[in-house]
């Protein structure tokens, strides 16, 4: 079906009639604010003359990388090289959101917040739900599709919303590369090149998951590795009002397969954009959209560069995408985003978020009507709702609900008057009697009072083995300062966390 051919609301037709942003930012020079990371740097392209201006160095293994423009917050993940796989989503805020020329070397170094996951993984991908403000990630290693609430002064949680566990795609999971957000319908659309590489689409709060394209569809594009995915809410099969499209065409990429494709929501139409010819293979990892064109970053050793190209091109035609910079870059292209508040308009209906949920639960979004979403208030990893309904820690083994703030704390952290006769800083044997617990609060036996330390570490140091006792419902990520086994083998989580 042919595309409506107008410009949505914040656009405005040029003298070719070509939708251009209209904004207290644009003019007729304007061009679009690009920013991609790499392995070390973050940098902006500068049009004017072609090449890439540095606005931060010494960063590391930045995979991923997004922002809320009426936030003026800038999101991306890291890898840590130290530890293999370790992961940090790491924010900052910024009043030069409209101009990035004005951030200045180091910006992404200081004032930075970090946010570590509990568990070892690896996030690849990363997008921001600038309507409700939060974050939605994948994690390569462990196959898990999760949410976090996102705004930098806002209270830490985090959903898993896909692991194994899931229906129809979980066992299909494995390393999860891309995500689109789509907010008027309450859906995202995600990629996966493991073994049964597949792009598909799922509700914002994790359900009624579904594949879209693999390999054992007749007549769709060969798929192994979907790096990036984009939505061009603009343009639409249908005519609509408002700034979001109700059918809008969906651009991704295949890097094994070397294409740019589209398609429409359902993916059941598609058209190649970009095919090479064999003898000149590329490897796009990632792609941003912006007025007529999709950007590209290419990491082949001999065209390291951001590339453009007409988003309604017809590879059938020939079309080539044109070098954006002057001459390639020393380091391969990672995530690449166009920063503009047209491209995060608000909802055309009443936000479903505002006001909804309490200060410990996420609010998602989900699939409504007439582009209107829904929204549900969920409870965060790690938290379940009481006979109140209220969001509270699922308290693990060695912990106890400090009644006054409604979270767990570790016993080691109690004082003598809170009950831990052995006070701050140790765990208190069980099976004491009152002689042993006078003697634990004067002298701090070592009988009696244990380092966390040795909590769940497979030898019995209390008589009665209360040190060993229910691991596994231990959250070993909690102890202090850990570089030893933690939690017999088979009876916890986390069985070696060694440096």
């Amino acid at each position: 079906q042919s595309p409506i051919c107008k410009c949505v609301d914040d656009y405005t037709p040029d003298q070719n009639g070509i939708c251009r942003v209209d904004h207290e930012f644009a003019s007729e020079t304007y061009k679009p604010q690009i920013m991609f990371g790499n392995q070390k740097n973050f940098a902006r392209i500068n049009f004017g003359n072609k090449t890439a201006e540095l606005l931060s160095t010494k960063q590391s293994n930045v995979v991923a990388f997004d922002y809320n423009y009426e936030l003026s917050e800038f999101y991306w993940a890291s890898v840590d090289g130290s530890v293999k796989g370790t992961t940090h989503i790491r924010a900052i805020k910024t009043d030069s959101i409209h101009d990035i020329s004005k951030i200045k070397d180091n910006f992404f170094n200081e004032n930075v917040k970090s946010y570590g996951l509990r568990e070892q993984a690896q996030i690849d991908s990363l997008s921001v739900d600038w309507i409700t403000g939060n974050i939605y990630f994948g994690d390569k290693i462990n196959g898990k599709l999760f949410v976090m609430t996102g705004k930098i002064d806002d209270q830490r949680f985090t959903k898993t919303l896909m692991d194994k566990n899931t229906p129809v795609v979980g066992d299909k999971l494995k390393h999860i590369r891309a995500i689109a957000i789509y907010q008027p319908k309450g859906v995202l659309f995600y990629s996966d090149w493991g073994t049964h590489a597949h792009i598909g689409r799922v509700n914002m709060d994790g359900t009624d998951a579904k594949i879209l394209l693999d390999n054992t569809m007749q007549g769709a594009p060969p798929v192994a590795w979907p790096n990036h995915i984009v939505i061009d809410i603009t343009s639409s099969s249908e005519d609509f009002g408002g700034s979001w499209s109700p059918s809008p065409m969906i651009y991704f990429v295949d890097a094994r397969h070397d294409y740019v494709a589209r398609t429409n929501f359902d993916f059941t139409e598609f058209q190649y954009v970009f095919k090479p010819v064999q003898d000149d293979s590329t490897h796009i990892f990632s792609i941003a959209l912006f007025e007529e064109y999709i950007y590209l970053s290419e990491w082949k050793s001999n065209k390291k560069n951001i590339f453009r190209i007409h988003k309604n091109c017809d590879a059938s035609a020939g079309c080539v995408p044109e070098e954006v910079l002057s001459k390639s870059l020393d380091q391969k292209p990672m995530s690449i985003a166009v920063i503009d508040q047209a491209l995060q308009p608000p909802l055309g209906s009443a936000n479903p978020c505002e006001n909804k949920c309490d200060e410990k639960e996420l609010c998602l979004l989900t699939p409504g009507t007439d582009m209107s979403p829904n929204a549900v208030c969920v409870c965060g990893d790690g938290y379940s709702k009481n006979t109140e309904g209220k969001c509270v820690d699922d308290c693990k083994s060695f912990t106890e609900m400090n009644a006054d703030t409604g979270n767990c704390e570790e016993v080691w952290k109690q004082s003598t008057e809170e009950g831990n006769a052995c006070g701050a800083g140790f765990f208190t044997c069980g099976g004491l009697s009152n002689d042993d617990l006078a003697e634990a609060k004067r002298t701090r036996d070592p009988k009696f009072c244990i380092a966390p330390i040795a909590i769940c570490d497979g030898n019995q140091d209390c008589a009665d083995g209360s040190d060993e006792k229910e691991c596994a419902n231990f959250d070993c990520s909690v102890l202090p300062g850990v570089r030893r086994k933690c939690a017999p083998s088979g009876t916890g989580k986390n069985n070696n966390l060694a440096p």
